[in-house]
């Protein structure tokens, strides 16, 4: 038994490093450590494979300023964001925001 114990650990081990940890934070927090906060409209979506040929999804959205909060100016922001859907291959990123057009 304390066999069989040794190799689940063994197995779980693993999956326990690959995790990861997400620290909320309230959307004042958020805004005050970013460099640029805009209000605006989301125009062209398009997942891509990331640029490292490592078979991850980033999904890159073209968001049209109607209203600069914080930082310079800009008439448009190129918003990237982990996952997305790709063909019939998707990956999908706990608390990554989703963009509809």
């Amino acid at each position: 038994m304390k066999r069989a114990g040794i190799v689940i650990a063994a197995l779980i081990l693993p999956a326990s490093v690959l995790a990861s940890v997400v620290i909320a934070e309230s959307l004042e927090e958020m805004a005050r450590g970013a460099p640029l906060v805009v209000r605006g409209v989301v125009g062209q979506v398009a997942p891509q494979f990331d640029e490292h040929g490592q078979g991850r999804i980033s999904t890159y959205a073209e968001v049209k300023v109607l209203e600069v909060l914080k930082g310079p100016g800009l008439a448009t922001v190129m918003v990237k964001s982990p996952g997305g859907e790709i063909g019939t291959r998707g990956q999908s990123v706990a608390g990554a925001p989703k963009f509809v057009t």
